[in-house]
C-alpha cells in the first residue's frame, strides 16, 4: 500500500494548496488501487445553511465563484466557528465527519480531509489510527488573526510535513512532488 493511513487530514494556511495536495494523493492512490475520497468538514457546514445563503443573498454556500465566495465566507466563519463550534459543541463538525468516514472505512475507502483547521480535529484524526500532514507554500502566511492563532500550532501536531514553492508547472511538478513524499514517507 502506497500510503498506509485510512484517514488523512491535511492541516496549513488557506491559499497553500490544501485541496491541491488531496486531489493529487487521490489520483496518485487510485492509480495503485486504492480506493479513496476527498471529503471536508466545509461540505457539512455549507450543507448547513445553503438554503438560507441562498434565500437570503441568491449565492449558493457551494459557490466557486470568487466574488461570492467572499460575500459569504464571514457568515461561513460565524456559524461553523464563533456559533456551532465555540458555543454549541466543539466536536459537532467531527461527528458528522465521523458517520462519513464509518462507511468510507467499511467500504475498505480511505478519506481524504482538506480542511483541517483545529488541534480536536488532528488529534480525532490520530485517535483513528491515521496520518495528518501539514503543508506549507512559499510567500504564504496566515490570512487573518484566526487562522495564525488556530493553524501554526497544528505543525506540531502533524505526523507529516509537505513543502511546495510556488511551481510554474504545477500540473505535473505538483504531482511529482507528491508522488516522491508517498515514496518518502518521512515522519517530522
Amino acid at each position: 500500500m502506497l500510503f498506509p493511513y485510512q484517514l488523512i487530514g491535511i492541516c496549513g494556511f488557506a491559499r497553500t494548496g490544501k485541496d491541491s495536495l488531496a486531489r493529487f494523493l487521490e489520483e496518485l492512490l487510485s492509480t495503485s488501487n486504492q480506493k479513496c475520497k476527498i471529503t471536508s468538514f466545509a461540505y457539512y457546514l455549507k450543507k448547513d445553511i445553503d438554503a438560507f445563503v441562498q434565500s437570503r443573498l441568491n449565492i449558493s454556500a457551494f459557490t466557486e465563484d470568487p466574488k461570492e465566495k467572499e460575500i459569504i465566507r464571514p457568515l461561513l466563519v460565524c456559524w461553523g466557528t464563533e456559533i456551532i463550534r465555540n458555543k454549541i459543541d466543539p466536536d459537532y463538525w467531527i461527528r458528522k465527519m465521523h458517520n462519513v468516514r464509518v462507511v468510507h472505512r467499511s467500504q475498505g475507502i480511505q478519506t481524504i480531509i482538506p480542511d483541517v483547521r483545529f488541534a480536536n480535529e488532528v488529534e480525532w484524526i490520530h485517535s483513528l489510527g491515521g496520518a495528518t500532514i501539514y503543508i506549507e507554500r512559499k510567500g504564504v502566511g496566515p490570512i487573518n488573526s484566526d487562522e495564525k492563532k488556530y493553524t501554526k500550532k497544528l505543525k506540531k501536531m502533524c505526523k507529516f510535513s509537505f513543502y511546495w514553492d510556488n511551481l510554474k508547472d504545477f500540473k505535473h511538478t505538483g504531482q511529482t512532488l507528491v508522488k516522491d513524499f508517498l515514496n518518502d514517507k518521512q515522519p517530522i
